[in-house]
């Protein structure tokens, strides 16, 4: 492709997210420059940064992806939420526990449950109330938030 129809490519409005992407990666592979990816590559992490953090985006992963980025899978999540909303409670009600009697009521918890988690969350959303998805989005990123993990985008 001559330089002409490089800069027209370039410079074509697209109208939907398919072409788009489409452009990007043509782009890349039209670019002169082998390492102009890169630039590109750090524009558009940017880019998605400041749209997840208006919260205009959200994002859907596998867990496998998840998990290597530094967010909770469902097991630590809502073992998470389990020890929140019991500590939360007897706070509350001003009762102290030490680690090994919270341990031993998580998995009691547990077991009354079935190890259902939809029967877990709904008992704990209906225990947290209105501060539910504040706790679960604090517990869910809390790995990323303390600097531990390791994707560019939500870091």
């Amino acid at each position: 492709m001559d330089n002409e129809n490089k800069s027209t490519f370039n410079n074509k409005e697209l109208t939907n997210s398919e072409n788009y992407f489409e452009s990007l990666v043509l782009n890349a592979i039209l670019s002169e420059n082998d390492d102009n990816w890169k630039k590109v590559r750090e524009e558009r992490i940017k880019e998605l940064k400041d749209i997840y953090k208006r919260d205009k985006l959200v994002l859907f992963l596998g867990a496998g992806i998840s998990k290597e980025a530094g967010i909770s899978d469902w097991n630590d999540l809502m073992s998470d939420l389990l020890i929140f909303m019991i500590m939360n409670k007897l706070k509350e009600k001003s009762i102290r526990i030490s680690p090994k009697e919270a341990d031993f009521l998580i998995k009691k918890m547990k077991e009354t449950n079935n190890k259902s988690p939809l029967l877990q969350s709904a008992f704990i959303k209906a225990s947290l109330g209105d501060s539910f998805e504040e706790n679960l989005a604090n517990l869910l990123y809390k790995n990323i938030n303390n600097g531990k993990g390791t994707s560019e985008l939500l870091n």
